[in-house]
Formats: C-alpha cells, sequence, structure tokens
C-alpha cells in the first residue's frame, strides 16, 4: 500500500527511530497553536468567569486553606496561581496557561501518532488538524477549566498508547493521570468504565495483569494519601461529597429538551448560530461509516481492514465519555433526575479524543485505498483549513466583545476620568486586570447584585445627582457573552427611557452583532449637574488661620473633600507661617486622597515631606504618598515611598503593618520573576518632585 509505512496494523505501537533534531517539529506545531490562541484570544466572556478570577486572584494574594468548592479542585488554578505569582497580574499572566494547556494537545496528539507508528510528516498534520479544531481554538482563548480536565485526560490517553510496552510504567502514568483528572472534576470518573476496559483487553490479550494492578494499585493509594491530606487541611475526608456545585431537578416534560442540548452543540453550535465543533464530529462519524463498509468488503477478501484496536478503544472512549455525561445523573440523590445546566465547555473532554481519532481514520482510510502520501497530505491540509475557518466563526463573539473592551479601556486610561459607570460583572476585570496599572481602577464604581437591565438604569438614574463633572459611563458592553444571558448589563436598548440630556457621547464602538438585539458599546461622559455650583469655585470666606483650618476641617468630616481641600490649600497660601500650615498641607493631601485624585494627593503630601519635616505627619503622608503612587500606576514610587514611612513612623503606629501589607502586595502583584529584576537594580529614591 502506498501508505503503509505511515501506519501501522494493531498490536503494540511502537516509535520510529528518531532524528537528532525530532523535538523541533512539534516544538514548531506546539508554537502554530500558541499563536493561534494569543491572537484569537476572547478573554473573560464566560458566566462564571468573575467567581473563578476572584478565588484564584485571592489564592495568589494569601493562599488558601483548601475550603470550598474551588478550593480543593487544585488542578484547575494552580496553574494560573504559579503564572501570576511569577508574572504579577495581568491579562496574560491570568490566560498564560489556558493557551499553554491548549496548545500542548496538538503536541501530545502529535505524540500518539508518532507512538501508533505514523511518520512524522503525517503526524505533523495529524496534531495540526487538532490545533486548529475550532473547539479546542474555542476553549483555548477563554477561562475554561474544564480544559485542565480534558488535558489531564488527553495525558493520560498518551500514557495509554506511548508505555504499552512498558505495563507498570503505563498503569502507574494512567492513575496519575486520572487521579488528577479526578480533582479538576470528579467526571473524570467517566473515563473509567473505557480504562479498566482496556486494561482487562490487554490482560487476557497479553496474558498479564500488571497494568491494571499498577492502575488500581497507584489509584487506590493516591486517593488514600489525598483523603488524609483532606481531613488534615479541610476537616473532611472527601471534599467532593460535602463541596460541589448543586445540579438542579430537571421535570420529566423538560427531559427531552436537556438531553437534546449536547448533541445540538455538536452538530449545530452556539446560541448565536456560529459553530463550537465545525465539521470535526461530520467528519468523524462520516470516516467511521467508510471505514466499516471498507472493514467488512475486505475482511471477506482475507485483507486487513483499515480499523485497528485502537479505533475500538477510541470509540469506546469518547462514546462511553458522551453518554455518561449526557444522560448520567449527577448530585448524590435519586428522589429525581438532576442534572447541571449543559454548557459548552463541558464537552471539553471529548473533543480531543474525537478529533485525533477524525485525523487517524483519514491517514487509515488513506492507506487502505491507496492514496498516496501526496494526496493524503493535500486532503488533510484541505481539513486544516476548514478548521481554521470555522474556528474563527467559533471564537467570533468573544474576539467583538474584547475588540470593545480593549478599545474602551485604552480611551478610559486616555481620557481619565474622575469616576467610571460599569456593572459589577465588567468592573471587576476593569479594576484587576485591564485598567490594574493606571489610577482609573480605584474610580470604577458598580451596584452590587444587579444584572438585568431595568435594574442598572435604576442605579445609573440614582447615582446621576452625585457625580462629578467629566465621569464615564459604559453601555453595551457588560456580563458574560455565553451562557445566554442576553439581557443582562447595561444594555441601553433595554432602557425604558433613554439617558439625560446630561450625557454626552464620547465614542461608539463596534457593534456587538451577536445580541439578540445587536447594540455598540458605547463610553458617555457626564457633563455635571444642571446649575449645579462646583465646590471649587464657590467664593472661601475671610476667616483667621485657625478658623479657616476649622472650616475646613467641618468641610472633611462631612466628607466634602473638595471644598475642604480648597480651603486646606487656602490656609497653607495665606499664612504659611501660622502654626495651622503644616496640618493644613497634610490635609489637603488626604482630602485629596479621599476624593480620589490621586495626583492632587501626590502634589500635596510632597510638598510635606519637605518643607515641615518636624511635622507630626511626616511618616503618614509618605505612607499615603504610597497608596497614591500605586493608584497611578508608579510601583516603583509607591515601593520607595512605604519604605521610606515605616523608616520615619514610629514603632507601635498603626499604619506601619498596614504599609507592610501594601509593600508585600505590589510585590504580589509585580510577580517573582519581576521582583528579581528589579532587586538587580539599584532601588529608586522617592521624586523630589511629582511624578507626571
Amino acid at each position: 500500500m502506498a501508505c503503509a509505512a505511515d501506519v501501522t496494523s494493531a498490536g503494540s505501537p511502537v516509535m520510529a527511530r528518531r532524528g537528532s533534531w525530532s523535538w523541533l517539529l512539534p516544538l514548531g506545531i506546539f508554537g502554530v497553536a500558541l499563536a493561534l490562541r494569543i491572537a484569537w484570544l476572547q478573554g473573560a466572556v464566560l458566566g462564571d468567569d468573575p467567581l473563578e478570577f476572584g478565588f484564584i486572584d485571592d489564592v495568589a494574594r494569601r493562599g488558601t486553606d483548601f475550603t470550598g468548592e474551588l478550593a480543593y479542585r487544585f488542578p484547575i488554578w494552580i496553574a494560573n496561581v504559579v503564572s501570576i505569582r511569577l508574572l504579577g497580574m495581568s491579562e496574560a499572566s491570568f490566560f498564560a496557561p489556558t493557551w499553554v494547556c491548549s496548545a500542548t494537545f496538538s503536541v501530545i496528539g502529535y505524540g500518539i501518532a508518532r507512538a501508533w507508528g505514523i511518520a512524522r510528516g503525517p503526524a505533523a498534520l495529524i496534531a495540526l488538524y487538532v490545533a486548529t479544531a475550532p473547539f479546542e481554538v474555542l476553549l483555548g482563548t477563554v477561562r475554561a477549566n474544564d480544559i485542565f480536565l480534558a488535558w489531564c485526560l488527553a495525558l493520560g490517553l498518551w500514557a495509554v498508547v506511548r508505555l504499552e510496552s512498558r505495563p507498570v510504567w503505563q498503569g502507574a502514568a494512567v492513575a496519575c493521570c486520572a487521579w488528577l483528572a479526578f480533582y479538576a472534576k470528579v467526571w473524570a470518573l467517566y473515563a473509567v468504565p473505557a480504562l479498566v476496559a482496556y486494561f482487562i483487553g490487554r490482560g487476557v490479550r497479553a496474558r498479564t495483569w500488571s497494568a491494571l494492578g499498577a492502575f488500581v494499585g497507584i489509584s487506590g493509594a493516591l486517593h488514600v494519601v489525598a483523603a488524609v491530606f483532606w481531613k488534615l487541611r479541610a476537616g473532611v475526608w472527601f471534599p467532593f461529597l460535602v463541596w460541589y456545585p448543586p445540579p438542579y431537578p430537571v421535570p420529566a416534560s423538560e427531559l427531552r429538551y436537556v438531553f437534546e442540548r449536547y448533541p445540538r452543540m455538536l452538530f449545530q453550535g452556539s446560541e448565536f448560530g456560529t459553530t463550537l465543533f465545525g465539521w470535526v464530529p461530520y467528519e468523524l462519524l462520516a470516516l467511521l461509516l467508510v471505514a466499516i463498509l471498507l472493514w467488512f468488503v475486505m475482511r471477506r477478501r482475507g485483507e486487513a481492514g483499515p480499523l485497528d484496536r485502537w479505533d475500538g478503544f477510541l470509540m469506546l472512549y469518547w462514546g462511553s465519555w458522551f453518554l455518561f455525561l449526557n444522560f448520567f445523573p449527577t448530585g448524590y440523590r435519586l428522589d429525581q433526575y438532576y442534572a447541571p445546566p449543559h454548557i459548552f465547555r463541558y464537552l471539553a473532554p471529548i473533543s480531543f479524543p474525537i478529533t485525533l481519532h477524525a485525523a487517524k481514520l483519514v491517514w487509515q482510510l488513506g492507506a487502505s485505498a491507496r492514496a498516496g502520501r501526496a494526496g493524503v497530505s493535500a486532503f488533510m491540509t484541505l481539513l486544516i483549513a476548514i478548521n481554521v475557518v470555522q474556528a474563527a466563526d467559533a471564537v467570533g463573539p468573544g474576539r467583538t466583545n474584547r475588540r470593545a473592551l480593549v478599545a474602551v479601556t485604552d480611551d478610559l486610561k486616555r481620557l481619565d476620568p474622575p469616576k467610571v459607570l460599569a456593572d459589577p460583572w465588567l468592573a471587576i476585570f476593569l479594576r484587576r486586570i485591564y485598567l490594574a496599572r493606571s489610577s482609573i481602577a480605584y474610580v470604577v464604581e458598580a451596584p452590587n447584585g444587579a444584572f438585568q437591565t431595568a435594574k442598572f438604569e435604576e442605579w445609573v438614574h440614582a447615582v446621576e445627582p452625585e457625580l462629578p463633572a467629566d465621569s464615564m459611563l459604559i453601555t453595551g458592553l457588560g456580563q458574560c457573552v455565553h451562557y445566554q444571558c442576553p439581557d443582562c448589563g447595561l444594555r441601553l436598548s433595554d432602557f425604558v427611557r433613554p439617558l439625560g440630556e446630561r450625557w454626552a457621547l464620547v465614542r461608539e464602538y463596534d457593534l456587538l452583532d451577536y445580541l439578540p438585539r445587536p447594540e455598540p458599546a458605547r463610553v458617555w461622559r457626564y457633563l455635571g449637574a444642571a446649575n449645579g455650583a462646583r465646590a471649587d469655585e464657590s467664593p472661601l470666606p475671610s476667616l483667621p488661620p485657625d478658623q479657616m483650618f476649622a472650616e475646613a476641617m467641618k468641610h472633611f468630616d462631612r466628607g466634602e473633600y473638595a471644598l475642604g481641600g480648597r480651603l486646606f490649600r487656602e490656609v497653607r497660601a495665606r499664612f504659611p507661617d501660622a502654626p495651622e500650615a503644616g496640618d493644613a498641607q497634610y490635609f489637603a493631601g488626604a482630602a485629596a486622597l479621599r476624593g480620589s485624585d490621586w495626583r492632587q494627593a501626590v502634589r500635596e503630601f510632597r510638598p510635606l515631606t519637605r518643607d515641615f519635616p518636624a511635622s507630626p505627619w511626616v511618616g503618614a503622608a509618605y505612607y499615603n504618598l504610597g497608596l497614591a503612587y500605586r493608584a497611578l500606576g508608579n510601583v516603583d514610587d509607591a515601593r520607595a515611598a512605604l519604605n521610606r514611612a515605616l523608616e520615619v513612623l514610629p514603632p507601635g503606629d498603626y499604619l506601619r503593618p498596614h504599609a507592610v501589607g501594601y509593600l508585600e502586595e505590589l510585590d504580589r502583584e509585580s510577580g517573582w520573576l519581576v521582583r528579581v529584576w528589579k532587586r538587580l537594580r539599584r532601588r529608586p529614591s522617592v521624586p523630589e518632585s511629582p511624578s507626571p
């Protein structure tokens, strides 16, 4: 056969002889897959992203006691925590583990194909088919914890194939992968029937049970050790029996709808009409049908058919997984059928095996049809090109949302508004990722618990009278893209009454055309209350320094920081030699700090440290300088000011532990690698003039 050298017949897999540069090919495939995922990043577009992001952010800062549903599922977050602690918090560091994990599926596919005896060139095309599969790209560009479950199981598949000639190592490796997958999500149990069937079949065929024994023994040992650990750390033997997302009871009238959800996702796509898996499921079923028919025909002729035992194992693996996922009830109650919401990311564990299986069948059928390597390669290249086109369609809604988000945040950084109104889902990511290195992160405001547009509309109208002029409002861009929540967030098209005349449109962005009622993202500027007098324009009284200072303190205590700050500055300017001058200088900075005017706070605190070195407020001024610099994104200046505060503040001062805490937080936010680099350089001194 023309392709006989490319695909081995059923039997023990063998690895082709490696060349000295054999690692370059899988490395290149990995690079292509990684670049595709980075370029098509969708970002935080799933409904549970705020929950998982908040948990990971908290663990990266403070650690965890392993109590709670997310805490014990360590495989889904440990890579993110390591990435953030190494590189600091950013969009790239948060999504890097997803990119890398998703890109390695192609390398795992390459390794399995080589273990099946497929030559490097065809194996590389199989790997590229995996790398470009629409669902693989989709999951690699969002934050879906199921990808870590799928990754552990994919490594287990690699161990099954690659280590078949070493049964003890095979059983032990598969046990380790299955154990990790189990703690990513208990649904890893759905893979056990296929794995046990394989090990039993292997034992019968090879008359050795060492692989099954190693699998059972290592699995048992790992779970016993884990149970002891959970008992010591979390107080429970089996956390997955205590902390788990509660499923909901499905009425009998809705069973058909529930059971049709996953097949529709596989063969039709998302709620937006975009694809999820592309043609991959159709290609797999068509190739299987042709292969089965050809197998019967060739068997009658006494020839070896295009199917081998690995095809049987893969069909059992992904087929049983899908049946368990779609029909097996979840939870621990049997009084009714219980199931979680059927979400597309739950299909992650079957994506890799069905994609790999489809690519494998292409080469096997090509060998049986004597198509020649060039012909099969051309056909495979066509399928890869189709994958790329369909992957672009799959990630389209998320990419549209992220383009608008990036454009909005760029404009907010440029405009530097005194306050930003957003919905709480979006505000989480604005504060901690997209605006984290700017002063705007500290002025993003959102309502508590409002998810529907009507609630947001009430909130906007309620806070409008208290807004400072030039505040910004983000509409059209909010909450998750997926999970069927089109009316969540600040959707201006759903407002009962439009924004008032005091709101001026700053910019309109791309149309979010995936919404049932398409709406562009917009940023609005608040022009200020109609006929409202500004605090910094009202006339100031002519008073002696002590009385003016007392008047300023009254406004400060009432939270009228703009007017209070102006009075404090007036005391300093009119009476530079008065006893109240130093105190006025400090409280002018404090008023600016409390009013979130970070640059003005720097302008007030710096002269205090220079002109009033004997003031009792110098230590607190350095401390507040650190807070202001941090809010402005000047990490080096913030660290220097806080260190200086620790040198000046007396022992036992209540601000000392707060300064230490902020320094530790700055270190964590910078990342370990950044901190090492900083320490190799000279520590900067506090600048003598305010940073621009």
